[in-house]
């Protein structure tokens, strides 16, 4: 039984994260455990195999923690802590957009000196470091 507190066209969109992460792991021959803490629909835990850990924040709930060794990853409306983006390159956020009766997950990558640039899940690689979007490659 789901036990989601709200209803609604984004009331899913962890799971369609959970998806699109599972999809995009298995294209580059990885894989992870997926965990659902409470708040259900806030949070979205990923442990990759090779010991990378993210914490996907779909709504601003949960205040995101940078010392936690779980890498943030912030959905619309969470803002960054101040300082954030001064002492990281950059911070990746997600989104859902509705895409016929589905929805497709977008990433961006957010830094202090660029707009954030979005890109769709299937445009992201894995590294030894994780997550790898094509802005985060130009900028490192």
């Amino acid at each position: 039984m789901c036990r989601r507190p709200a209803v609604g066209e984004s009331s899913a969109d962890h799971l369609y994260v959970k998806a699109a992460l599972s999809t995009s792991l298995l294209d580059h021959g990885r894989s992870a455990r997926f965990g659902f803490p409470q708040p259900i629909g806030s949070l979205l835990d990923v442990d990759l195999d090779d010991g990378t850990r993210l914490r996907i924040h779909m709504n601003g709930s949960v205040t995101p923690d940078w010392d936690t060794g779980r890498a943030p990853v912030l959905g619309p409306g969470v803002i960054p802590e101040p300082g954030v983006l001064s002492r990281c390159p950059y911070v990746y956020r997600v989104r859902c957009e509705s895409d016929g009766v589905s929805r497709r997950v977008w990433i961006g990558t957010q830094s202090l000196a660029h707009p954030t640039d979005w890109v769709p899940m299937s445009e992201c690689t894995w590294t030894d470091n994780g997550l790898l979007t094509p802005a985060a490659a130009r900028i490192l």
